[in-house]
């Protein structure tokens, strides 16, 4: 298994919840579309402060960005 160095599900799911677009995404950070969907598909590697802003608009935390999907899974596993 590769685990990703940011969680860009969340970032997908924050996305949708919010009901934000990729282009609204991107007038409000400053961000290519283009670069906001490769973030989004966790195909590039973002510098911290593209992640903040992306993470702000979101209202994502960066210990939920940075906690691997396994992480989280099993320590709902052994709270469950």
């Amino acid at each position: 298994m590769t685990l990703k160095p940011y969680r860009n599900d969340l970032i997908k799911g924050a996305m949708a919840a919010n009901d934000i677009t990729t282009k609204k995404l991107s007038e409000i950070t400053g961000l290519s579309t283009d670069t906001l969907t490769r973030i989004r598909n966790g195909e590039v590697n973002i510098t911290l402060t593209n992640l903040i802003a992306v993470a702000g608009v979101l209202n994502l935390s960066m210990q939920e960005i940075f906690t691997p999907r396994q992480e989280v899974e099993e320590a709902v596993l052994a709270t469950g």
